[in-house]
């Protein structure tokens, strides 16, 4: 099949406009050939397979026929376009056509085809970026703090004979109910594991469980603001049926050198324990400040930078956060939807403020590591492998069995080529001001921070992967 009229045109939205022609003489070529596979195949009353005459197949098939041959001209011509395009097509957007698809043999065809490609777009220039630079001391307090969590992850656990209060550790099974108020598929979960008043809930039932006791369930009726954390359920009502199976308490340990050593057997005394916690406090104030410098940074640089989005990757963006959504509240993504109220393509329109930043992120990331050539060696993976072990509280072993040797190799490349072009971007910065912060006000400050602003999606694919939720989290 040979093109000819051919015109390539890149047009707004990301999209390459391709007209063409193809000559009645390949027309009838490709058709020729088409009837002849399907005659050798089709087995029609009255005839031998592969006898049944041409006139015949094109009788009963003939629209069929014609539309099937559309789609192979149509398919045939991106084959050989594809390599001549200067911006690569997206391989998971369905191609635009402009025409009808019942094409005639016997007559030149033409058709005008639309293709999502990557977009063309110019990174804001890092180098004039500046940022708050942050000097973070660790308190007495917050070492104090830390020591707490310690203890209560020391604690004897004991089952509990009474009402639930807080900081008890409650075991419950719970599911939607429609308004018969009878569960609604998909949603039931059984041996859901929490603190009370300490670990985050899915539909935030801690003071409703409050003052239950094991073997008691009731209906719970939630209703959500409009910024609730959780965007499938913000602004609606649900009814929740919740059951208590289990109620634990903790039994604290004394706070004394025996408690020390049981913690590790290197600390002699309490005092020991305290130091070493200060130690890491102050190395984890080291890094939140570096990353806290990165993210304000990043975020400079993609609302600096101007990409016209196509509407793929926008589809593709929002069908990775119902699948993310799914599984962090337990249910099935139909399920979800119906939850959600909507079809996929209202939900592009209620979220796509967040989907062009979520794209933008990802797309001026890498742009950013093949501008800047960016290349690591051995010393930089450990650092990187260092660090995901260190984010994810999983051993190596661990992280190489859920995802995969070959997976988890990629993974810590990719970090290690993030943290390197973040080292980039820090040491090009401009000061913008120097914050010396005590731990607690750092945490007070970026966390109002993150909420104000749209974080940038910074970290790679891999880091989702493997993050668990926050009810995953609280088992």
């Amino acid at each position: 099949m040979t093109i000819i009229d051919k015109k390539i045109e890149y047009v707004p939205g990301s999209q390459v406009s391709i007209q063409a022609k193809i000559s009645k003489k390949d027309m009838r070529e490709m058709y020729d050939k088409m009837l002849l596979k399907y005659q050798g195949k089709l087995n029609l009353p009255g005839f031998r397979k592969g006898k049944a005459p041409v006139k015949m197949i094109e009788r009963r098939f003939g629209d069929a026929l014609k539309g099937e041959l559309a789609a192979d001209v149509l398919e045939e011509a991106i084959r050989q376009v594809s390599p001549e395009l200067e911006r690569k097509p997206l391989h998971y957007a369905q191609p635009n056509f402009d025409g009808g698809l019942d094409a005639d043999p016997d007559k030149d065809f033409s058709f005008t085809l639309r293709l999502d490609v990557e977009p063309e777009f110019k990174v804001a220039d890092y180098k004039k970026m500046s940022t708050t630079v942050y000097t973070v001391k660790v308190s007495d307090k917050d070492v104090d703090e830390e020591i707490k969590r310690i203890q209560e992850r020391n604690a004897l656990v004991v089952t509990k004979n009474g009402a639930a209060a807080e900081g008890d550790i409650v075991t419950v099974d719970y599911a939607d109910l429609d308004e018969d108020e009878k569960p609604v598929d998909g949603t039931k979960r059984e041996g859901f594991v929490f603190t009370l008043g300490q670990d985050a809930t899915y539909y935030d039932f801690d003071k409703d469980v409050t003052g239950m006791s094991a073997g008691e369930e009731k209906v719970i009726e939630k209703k959500f603001t409009k910024t609730y954390r959780h965007e499938e359920l913000a602004g609606k009502k649900v009814k929740l049926k919740v059951k208590v199976t289990a109620v634990k308490q903790r039994n604290l340990p004394d706070l004394d050198d025996e408690f020390a050593q049981d913690v590790d057997e290197k600390f002699k005394t309490l005092a020991d324990l305290k130091k070493d916690i200060k130690e890491k406090l102050e190395n984890n104030a080291i890094e939140s400040a570096r990353n806290h410098r990165i993210n304000s940074l990043m975020k400079e640089i993609i609302d600096s930078t101007e990409i016209d989005m196509p509407e793929s990757m926008l589809m593709m963006e929002a069908d990775m956060r119902l699948r993310q959504m799914a599984q962090q509240s337990g249910m099935d993504q139909k399920t979800l939807m119906k939850m959600l109220g909507g079809h996929e393509r209202e939900l592009i329109e209620q979220w796509r403020a967040d989907l062009i930043e979520s794209a933008k992120s990802r797309l001026v990331l890498n742009k950013l590591k093949d501008e800047l050539n960016i290349s690591v060696n051995e010393k930089d993976k450990e650092e990187a492998k260092r660090y995901l072990i260190g984010y994810y509280r999983m051993e190596e072993e661990q992280l190489i069995k859920q995802v995969g040797p070959q997976v988890w190799q990629r993974y810590v490349e990719e970090e290690a080529k993030e943290r390197k072009l973040h080292q980039t971007v820090l040491d090009a910065a401009k000061v913008k001001e120097e914050k010396t912060l005590s731990w607690q006000e750092f945490v007070a400050e970026s966390s109002a921070s993150a909420e104000t602003e749209s974080k940038p999606k910074a970290k790679s694919k891999a880091k989702n992967k493997v993050k668990a939720s926050d009810e995953e989290k609280a088992e």
